[in-house]
């Protein structure tokens, strides 16, 4: 029986080549009456304007078909990782046309570093579930790829950040729309009963969880909050990037994650000390902070809360240091490769390993981003992925040093979201294999993108 993929490319695949091909002529008949510097300042820029669209295109039907339920079932990548080589003919063109392969940038150095270690995981890890778990890694390294292209294209930032608000704004209706409340989030009941419910929308029945959701919030939030502080310094309309902040806020003050909304508080104390000049709106927004921490604050320790979510708090405290204690003995058994890539969550390991309360109850992660990382990959794994986060923060210090305010608000911005999302991940996890990723590997993106930009300028 022919696979999904074979069944896809099989009827999708000649319809690629044929339009490629007529675009390819069409470009080719109409450079027949130009000189030759002409084809080259004018046909070759139009071939690479369009192979730039084909790609985005591509992408984001890839980042799709990678999300969403086909069949009334989970994706089994293993069927669909080869529309990852639709990208193939894409980068050959673009080394052809542009004569380069990569923009260069430092953080491609830690990624190649991290696929290596990926790979050679799959082979020596005590168990694996093939080279298809790294589909959505290289998703996430082709999200990079061509964010980093766009910029170098068009010399600015200026589509991909009103891509950006755009989609978080749609974000932000999605999270209050679909998210699965809980107890934590009754003190907001008399909104949240006015929101339509609307958990059996086509790709994402069910819902969210709130706390993985307020994970992918984390990365997202103070970007857009970046981005609405150098608009409105700059006198710039900022309604669309405030609406997507507010809408963004609200789903996580609503979902009540604690980890999450303490490294949203730090990522926007981080801002407001960098982006808001001395005076009387810094004052205003520190205001707005120490507000938002008092609520926060109240709604953790309000009496009725506390009487509420006890009980509950000490069972997940205890889960977690027995889940934790359950990493320190897989990484003790295997340091150097952990159990292998996403192979915490499988019924095997939890007879190896097991976690009180978790017998017989599905374990996704281990509630904690490093030691996940550890218990996939080992000790190596660990140095890769604090190694992506220290090649960042200094490509947003040489952002912060040579850019403007426009430059340095968006590569403060995603490092802000990752910071965020890091305290986050102390208490609880968004592995790199999960479907919610591609937001993480957008905001490497867009600090790739940003610092390429500004080492071009100088030069």
């Amino acid at each position: 029986m022919r696979s999904n993929f074979q069944t896809l490319i099989s009827n999708f695949f000649p319809y690629y080549v044929f339009s490629l091909q007529i675009l390819l002529t069409h470009f080719t008949q109409r450079s027949t009456t130009l000189s030759t510097l002409k084809w080259i300042d004018g046909t070759q820029l139009k071939f690479l304007n369009v192979t730039r669209f084909v790609s985005i295109i591509t992408l984001i039907g890839i980042v799709v078909i990678f999300w969403f339920p086909i069949g009334g079932r989970s994706i089994n990548r293993a069927d669909w990782i080869g529309l990852l080589n639709l990208f193939i003919p894409l980068i050959v063109l673009r080394i052809l046309l542009a004569k380069k392969f990569l923009t260069p940038s430092p953080l491609w150095w830690v990624i190649a570093v991290f696929f290596v270690l990926a790979g050679l995981n799959i082979y020596f890890a005590p168990y694996t579930q093939g080279f298809a778990l790294l589909a959505r890694p290289i998703m996430g390294v082709l999200i990079i790829y061509v964010l980093t292209e766009i910029g170098q294209s068009t010399g600015t930032l200026k589509h991909i950040t009103r891509f950006t608000i755009w989609f978080c704004i749609a974000m932000g209706i999605l999270a209050l729309l679909l998210t699965q409340w809980n107890e934590k989030s009754i003190p907001f009941n008399f909104i949240l009963d006015l929101i339509p419910k609307l958990r059996t929308l086509p790709g994402f029945e069910g819902g969210f969880n709130a706390n993985e959701l307020a994970g992918a919030l984390c990365w997202a939030l103070p970007f857009c909050a970046a981005i609405a502080i150098q608009r409105w310094r700059d006198k710039v309309p900022a309604y669309s990037v405030t609406i997507a902040f507010v809408l963004l806020l609200l789903a996580l003050l609503f979902g009540q994650s604690r980890t999450a909304m303490v490294g949203i508080l730090v990522a926007l104390a981080l801002l407001i000390s960098l982006l808001i000049p001395r005076g009387k709106w810094r004052n205003r927004a520190w205001i707005g902070w120490g507000l938002l921490l008092v609520l926060q604050l109240f709604l953790i320790f309000n009496p009725a809360q506390r009487e509420l979510l006890d009980d509950r708090d000490e069972v997940s405290f205890r889960a977690r240091l027995y889940m934790w204690q359950s990493g320190l003995d897989i990484l003790q058994d295997y340091p150097f490769t952990g159990v292998g890539m996403n192979m915490y969550r499988t019924g095997t390991i939890r007879q190896q390993y097991p976690v009180q309360g978790y017998e017989n109850r599905v374990l996704p992660h281990i509630h904690n981003e490093v030691m996940q990382i550890a218990v996939d990959m080992g000790i190596p794994g660990i140095l890769v992925f604090l190694g992506i986060y220290a090649t960042v923060a200094y490509m947003v210090y040489y952002c912060w040093r040579y850019g403007d305010s426009s430059e340095r608000a968006v590569s403060l911005g995603a490092l802000s979201g990752l910071l965020a999302h890091a305290i986050f991940g102390l208490a609880d996890a968004i592995p790199l294999w999960d479907r919610f990723a591609f937001i993480y590997w957008y905001m490497l993106g867009l600090i790739s993108v940003q610092y390429t930009l500004v080492v071009a300028q100088r030069k």
